[in-house]
């Protein structure tokens, strides 16, 4: 635990009473961990197929065939591994997780200045309010800042203002914020915020359900289903139950809530 002067060495910001430090966390860039995963893939020899999602699935001589529109593939195995965006033969996935939307809004690479005042060893942060912020530096020095919200329709203008007065009242230092880039997504939750691992038959397989904390543990489960894939592990040595596919309950007004409700947040709040 860390004091308000130390919280604001840390932070460069006065805003917080006090931190809980965490040293066994880190951040990274996902888009280059992904890569990075393609390419070591590729070196084992794995072949990849990018934007062709599966239509459907049957067996013939003993194996699983996933059939796209550009082909098919025959396996001993399949590894539903799409969690929040699954389609197609396992939108049964999709269906039992509560979409939560989630943005983030990247500066220009700030100043060395700047950067020696804010996040000068580059922690990751983010806050305890009902509707969390988070805010991180990329490699390049951008401060990269999110919340709760889709940035599309009026939640645009909306969360790029509640971001941009945030921040002025976090960091002044920072002057007038131009951001250089924008994303949003959605992130999966479960009605116990635990993952799930499901059997959809015979060898289809899939870990699901990481409720925003994908990364890491998406990585450990696939290390553990190529285990217990090539037999060297057993079912009861899996790191969750085998569980059946449940659909949410009330998903479409619990989305439309969490979407509606951080705009209303945004729109009403750090404006004093």
């Amino acid at each position: 635990m860390l004091d308000a002067a130390e919280t604001e060495r840390r932070i460069g910001t006065r805003a917080y009473a006090g931190s809980l430090l965490d040293m066994r966390a880190g951040t990274l860039q996902p888009l280059a961990y992904a890569r990075g995963l393609a390419h070591a893939a590729v070196k084992a020899g794995a072949k990849l197929h990018t934007g062709s999602p599966v239509i459907s699935t049957r067996k013939a001589n003993g194996k699983r065939i996933v059939s796209t529109a550009e082909g098919e593939v025959a396996a001993d195995w399949i590894i539903v591994a799409t969690d929040a965006y699954s389609t197609g033969p396992w939108e049964q996935v999709r269906r039992e997780q509560v979409h939560l939307p989630y943005f983030n809004l990247a500066t220009r690479p700030l100043s060395a200045n700047l950067r020696r005042s804010i996040l000068p060893n580059c922690e990751g942060c983010w806050d305890t309010k009902e509707v969390l912020s988070s805010f991180r530096m990329d490699q390049a020095g951008r401060l990269v800042f999110g919340s709760v919200g889709a940035l599309r329709g009026t939640g645009t203008t909306i969360h790029k203002a509640w971001a941009r007065r945030s921040l002025k009242r976090l960091f002044p230092q920072l002057g007038e914020v131009e951001f250089e880039s924008e994303w949003y997504g959605k992130i999966g939750m479960t009605d116990n915020a635990l993952p799930r691992f499901h059997k959809f038959g015979t060898n289809v397989i899939g870990f699901s359900g990481y409720n925003g904390r994908g990364i890491s543990p998406g990585s450990t489960f696939g290390r553990v289903l190529a285990r217990y894939i090539l037999g060297e592990i057993a079912e009861a040595d899996l790191p969750l139950p085998l569980t059946e596919v449940k659909e949410a309950s009330f998903r479409p007004m619990k989305e439309a809530y969490y979407e509606a409700g951080a705009q209303i947040a945004h729109f009403a709040t750090e404006r004093f």
